[in-house]
C-alpha cells in the first residue's frame, strides 16, 4: 500500500489496518474531528491521569499537516517540532492556541503557516526564513510578530481583523506615549506630555482594517516616528508652512550645521457632514510624498496607523523623518500629503540639524532592525512603511517654487 493522503474522520488512530509502514509513507495528514480522532489521546480515563496529544506517531517525512478547527490548545503542540523536518504546510486555523513554540523556526522547509481565526493567539515567535505564506486573519488577540521573514519581498501575508496587532518586528511598532524618550518628544516641540496621557483617541490600523480606542500612541516605522494628537495650529517655529495639502520650498541651509532629517506637521480633519461610515474611515490610506527635485530623490510613506479626529475637531500628525538627510543649501523640495477621505488643511516642515540629542534618535532605528539599503529600490525612490502609494508626479511638479 503506497499511502499518500490520510484524512482523519475519527478512525485513523484506532484503525487496526493502519501499519507503521503506512505511517512512513504518509505525506499528508488532515484531522477533521479532533474529539473523535484523538479521543483516546486527549480525554481523561478513570483511574488514570489525563493524556496529552502526541505528534510522535507522525512520520518525519510528513509534508502537509492540517489540524484546523480541532479545539487544539497550545499545550497539545510539542515544544520540539524538529521531529517533523519535512513539513512544508501547517494549518492550525480555528484553534484556541495562545502561541507557538520557539522550535517552529527549526522547520526549515516550512512554506505556509495558516493560523486564521485563532482568536486567542497573542504572540508569534521567529518564523523560518523559508516561509512564503502566513495567514493570521481574524487573530483578534494577536499583539506582536517577531522577525517576519521575507516581509518586504515575497511573503504572502494575510492579517485582516487583527485589531490588537501593535508590532511587526522589522516593520512597525506602536507604543504608548508614556514609554517614549522625552528628549525625542521634545524634539517635535511637544511638552507637558504627562497631561496628554489621559487622552483617549480612535486609532485606525490600515494594515488590518480595524479601529480601536486607546491612549495617545507613538508609531515607529521604517526610520520615521509619528504622533497624532488633537490640534489645529502648526507651531510657529516650523520654518516652512503653507495652507492646503502641498508645500514647496528652497532649502536655506544654516552655515556650519548638518541637516540630518526633518519634522513634518500636518493639520487634517474629516468632513462630519459627509456621514462617513466606519469602513470609509478604516479603509482610507493616508500618504506623504516628498521629493528633492534638485537631486532627483523621492520618499513615499503611508503610515500603518492614524488617528480619526473627534467631531468638530482637527488633528495634528507630527512626524520625524530620520532618513531625509540628503538636503543641501539651494535644494528644491516638494511635499504632498493626503488624508482620504479627510481634508489636509495645512502643512509645515522644519529642518532638523545635528545635535547631541541625535544619539537618541539613532536608538529608534535598531528597534526595527532595518538597514537603509533594504529600503532602496530603482529610480532612487524610497518606499517607507507597510503600504506603497503611487506618486502623482503632477502634484509634485513645481514650475514656481516659493517659501511659505
Amino acid at each position: 500500500m503506497n499511502l499518500k493522503v490520510r484524512v482523519v474522520d475519527g478512525i485513523f488512530i484506532n484503525q487496526p489496518k493502519s501499519t507503521s509502514e503506512d505511517a512512513r509513507k504518509l505525506n499528508f495528514f488532515c484531522a477533521t474531528s479532533w474529539h473523535s480522532a484523538f479521543h483516546s489521546w486527549s480525554s481523561p480515563r478513570k483511574g488514570s491521569k489525563s493524556m496529552k496529544f502526541s505528534f510522535t506517531f507522525l512520520p518525519r517525512s510528513l509534508v502537509t499537516l492540517s489540524l484546523a478547527n480541532c479545539n487544539l490548545s497550545h499545550d497539545h503542540i510539542p515544544k520540539d517540532l524538529s521531529m517533523l523536518p519535512s513539513l512544508q504546510h501547517l494549518n492550525l486555523g480555528g484553534n484556541p492556541i495562545h502561541t507557538l513554540p520557539e522550535s517552529i523556526n527549526s522547520l526549515t522547509l516550512l512554506r505556509s503557516l495558516l493560523l486564521d481565526h485563532c482568536e486567542k493567539l497573542q504572540y508569534l515567535p521567529e518564523l523560518p526564513p523559508s516561509l512564503e505564506e502566513l495567514d493570521v486573519n481574524n487573530c483578534r488577540s494577536l499583539e506582536r510578530i517577531t522577525n517576519l521573514p521575507n516581509l518586504h519581498r515575497s511573503l504572502i501575508f494575510r492579517y485582516y481583523g487583527c485589531e490588537n496587532l501593535v508590532e511587526v518586528e522589522g516593520a512597525f511598532k506602536l507604543q504608548p506615549i508614556r514609554n517614549i524618550d522625552m528628549e525625542m518628544i521634545s524634539a517635535l516641540g511637544m511638552f507637558n506630555v504627562e497631561s496628554m496621557e489621559s487622552f483617549q483617541v480612535q486609532m485606525v490600523n490600515c494594515l488590518t482594517g480595524t479601529l480601536r480606542t486607546t491612549s495617545l500612541q507613538v508609531l515607529h516605522e521604517r526610520g520615521i516616528f509619528s504622533i497624532y494628537l488633537p490640534g489645529s495650529e502648526i507651531p510657529g517655529w516650523y520654518s516652512y508652512q503653507n495652507a492646503g495639502p502641498k508645500i514647496s520650498f528652497i532649502v536655506n541651509h544654516v552655515q556650519g550645521r548638518t541637516i540630518i532629517g526633518l519634522n513634518l506637521c500636518v493639520v487634517y480633519a474629516f468632513d462630519q457632514s459627509a456621514n462617513l461610515s466606519s469602513n470609509d474611515k478604516i479603509f482610507c490610506t493616508p500618504f506623504t510624498h516628498m521629493a528633492n527635485r534638485t537631486k532627483g530623490l523621492f520618499w513615499n510613506y503611508s503610515p500603518t496607523f492614524y488617528e480619526i479626529p473627534g467631531e468638530q475637531a482637527c488633528n495634528l500628525w507630527l512626524s520625524h523623518w530620520k532618513y531625509v538627510d540628503q538636503l543641501e543649501d539651494g535644494d528644491e523640495v516638494v511635499v504632498v500629503v493626503g488624508m482620504p477621505p479627510g481634508e489636509v488643511k495645512r502643512v509645515g516642515v522644519h529642518l532638523v540639524y545635528e545635535k547631541k540629542m541625535i544619539a537618541k534618535a539613532n536608538q529608534l532605528i535598531p528597534l526595527l532592525g532595518i538597514k537603509v539599503s533594504a529600503m532602496q529600490i530603482c529610480l532612487q525612490c524610497t518606499w517607507l512603511g507597510m503600504f506603497s502609494a503611487i506618486v502623482n508626479m503632477t502634484m509634485l511638479d513645481t514650475n514656481s517654487v516659493g517659501m511659505h
